[in-house]
């Protein structure tokens, strides 16, 4: 199968992310598992993924799966490196609430996730 320049399927990536959620979410003690996310790119989507960020957008708010549930997602980051679609990562970072980092360097990896570990 030939996947280069053929888009990055962000929905696939997040429907991952969402069934890993659904299984922390059934867990006894999913009030104190809070998640930190990176969502990481370096591409152009296939398509804006409208219902998994619906999906996903739950997890991120309190009370959104249930009186008194806490959300599941403490944290989003958008990483994105390079030559990417800037529109679609603002509007994703927008819709998750969280916090953009720009990379225009591989070099540049390592100062972003000394970044995201000194916040959490």
């Amino acid at each position: 199968m030939n996947f280069c320049g053929c888009g990055t399927n962000f929905s696939a990536a997040f429907q991952k992310l969402i069934e890993a959620l659904e299984e922390i979410d059934n867990h006894p003690d999913r009030d104190i598992l809070r998640q930190t996310i990176v969502f990481m790119t370096d591409g152009y989507p296939q398509e804006y993924p409208t219902e998994k960020l619906q999906q996903l957008r739950a997890y991120r708010t309190d009370n959104a799966r249930g009186p008194n549930s806490k959300s599941l997602i403490h944290k989003f980051w958008t990483v994105a490196l390079g030559d990417y679609n800037k529109e679609v990562m603002q509007k994703i970072n927008q819709k998750m609430q969280g916090d953009m980092i720009d990379i225009r360097r591989p070099e540049e990896l390592e100062e972003a996730y000394a970044q995201i570990a000194e916040i959490m």
